[in-house]
């Protein structure tokens, strides 16, 4: 009896926790996202959306249009927005080595609702249904829906999916990578969880309704999209369903395998064909391998200890201090190009306690 009544006011209150997670709307002082063209990057609030378009897209009717949709955050219920440093690196790279393509990294201020909110409020329905009307912006400013590709990951990969049903014949084709319902992370079936269950279930209706042609990316290891939670796809028309082995790059975990170089070495030529196959995204030759190319990966280069400031060297190099104190202080008695601007800034830990003498 008291089991009984622990789920009854557990369901109660996800319940009425969801009712209060309701969208924000469109608050025309956040940031509506960004453009990335072979001409830079460009974005602005939602007031500036139109401006940022036509400078992005001057000539709409030779333009492939890429939206990318990231996931969402640690808590599932919103979306951060971080264009510069969410977008990921082959995609960026597309847009500095093709000219007609513009990938556009879209924001959203919308809240979803948690485990006891109703399918309708979950939050990749809703952005979903964003990216859906967002298509008919782009369309009226003259970009072909022959030439939309939509791409998202994680719980973005869903949304994509969502907005690939809602506006079936306004885009080209989607890739959807490591999609997830967001309670895989739990650690066990969510499935044969009744509190989850019908969130579950949900999704994976939601998904079968997307109009294709369609990828879909599943990565061994991802504990928050396990593949095994994609096989309801596999033999669905129009979509296929790739399933990566060795999705591992460092020390990346496998559900990030789409921010790793790994990700472009290896399967970076697939889903370029695959959206000039189905996207009329034009590869000149070359392209292809400058875009998967190691260097467009690479890290920053470290800067030269004996050109920068001893706090310098601690910060880039991350070496101990003895060895950025000896570089520098070499560096100083040969050229005075590397002195301090002021005293050492870092102070060494604090000694442990002493252990008691015999």
């Amino acid at each position: 009896m008291g089991f009984r009544f622990l789920k009854l006011f557990a369901i109660f209150g996800l319940s009425a926790l969801a009712a209060c997670q309701t969208p924000s709307g469109t608050n025309p002082d956040r940031l509506h996202g960004a453009f990335f063209t072979a001409n830079g990057s460009n974005g602005g609030t939602y007031g500036d959306f139109t401006a940022d378009l036509n400078a992005a897209i001057p000539d709409p009717a030779a333009v492939t249009l890429v939206l990318f949709n990231h996931g969402t955050s640690a808590g599932g219920l919103d979306q951060k927005c971080r264009p510069q440093k969410a977008l990921p690196r082959f995609f960026a790279a597309m847009a500095e080595n093709l000219p007609e393509a513009v990938i556009y990294y879209p924001c959203s201020d919308v809240l979803g609702g948690n485990a006891g909110a109703s399918q309708s409020r979950q939050i990749y329905q809703l952005r979903g249904e964003e990216i859906a009307a967002l298509l008919d912006r782009f369309i009226a400013h003259g970009v072909a829906p022959g030439r939309i590709v939509l791409v998202g990951h994680s719980g973005g990969g869903s949304a994509v999916m969502v907005a690939a049903a809602e506006a079936a014949g306004k885009f080209a084709a989607f890739v959807a990578s490591a999609p997830g319902h967001g309670y895989a992370y739990l650690g066990r079936d969510a499935g044969n969880n009744p509190l989850l269950s019908g969130q579950v279930y949900g999704w994976q209706q939601a998904l079968e309704e997307a109009a294709g042609p369609g990828l879909v990316l599943a990565y061994q290891g991802d504990r928050f999209s396990p593949p095994g939670d994609l096989e309801f796809l596999a033999g669905r028309e129009g979509v296929e369903l790739v399933n990566i082995e060795n999705a591992r790059c460092g020390r990346l975990a496998p559900h990030g395998f789409i921010w790793s170089p790994c990700f472009a070495k290896r399967y970076g030529e697939q889903v370029l064909e695959f959206m000039a196959r189905h996207g009329a995204l034009e590869l000149p030759a070359g392209a292809t391998a400058d875009i998967v190319a190691p260097r467009q990966y690479g890290r920053k280069p470290t800067p030269n200890p004996t050109r920068n400031s001893l706090a310098a060297c601690y910060r880039s190099s991350a070496r101990p201090v003895s060895k950025c104190r000896r570089a520098c202080a070499a560096c100083y008695r040969a050229t005075s190009s590397c002195r301090p601007t002021r005293r050492w800034p870092f102070r060494a830990p604090a000694p442990g306690p002493r252990r008691p003498t015999a």
